[in-house]
């Protein structure tokens, strides 16, 4: 998913937004995407992450900082 993001948007966009996530897993059918803060929160329906993911994982959690 990370290379088609990048390959979708511009370099800026993605270095600021996509780049420092990191991923937790899937859990319940739910991508889950760690991030730095809660600025981070509309990140995957600003940039329309669902397109990119597969049918079985319909949907994503974001979770921040430490997990908490």
């Amino acid at each position: 998913m990370r290379s088609r993001l990048q390959e979708s948007l511009d370099s800026q966009s993605f270095d600021t937004w996509v780049k420092p996530l990191g991923t937790a897993g899937i859990k319940d059918a739910q991508l889950i995407l760690v991030a730095p803060n809660e600025a981070f929160g509309q990140v995957p329906d600003r940039f329309q992450f669902n397109r990119f993911l597969p049918h079985t994982v319909p949907s994503i959690r974001m979770i921040f900082g430490d997990g908490g």
